[in-house]
């Protein structure tokens, strides 16, 4: 254990691209919302959400499914609602899996990828 922990990691830095956005509901403020649907509307090949609150407005619903009609790979990571402290928003936003999941698009994805 102590050989692993005193090895010296390999760190190759690049360059990135970040911006923060913040949405005040309150005050009606959607940037967050706006910025998800612009990226999954541009996605070509993936699109991964790590959100453990994750409840897909429609407008966000809409891109992802559109995001899946084109074959693009979607995916999100999640916590059960056993580990999150609002449980019942965690089965809010899993209400929305049967509809995401729909298979005819998958299907078809499956498919053309096959080809």
């Amino acid at each position: 254990m102590a050989e692993i922990e005193a090895r010296q990691p390999e760190i190759a830095y690049a360059g990135a691209t970040c911006r923060f956005f913040q949405s005040r509901p309150r005050l009606r403020e959607t940037y967050i919302q706006q910025a998800y649907v612009k990226l999954i509307e541009r996605a070509q090949s993936e699109v991964l959400i790590a959100n453990a609150y994750f409840v897909p407005t429609p407008s966000i619903k809409l891109a992802l499914l559109d995001a899946a009609k084109r074959c693009v790979a979607v995916r999100l990571i999640s916590n059960s609602p056993q580990t999150n402290d609002l449980p019942e928003i965690s089965l809010v936003g899993r209400g929305h899996y049967k509809d995401l999941l729909a298979g005819e698009r998958v299907a078809r994805c499956c498919d053309v990828q096959e080809r």
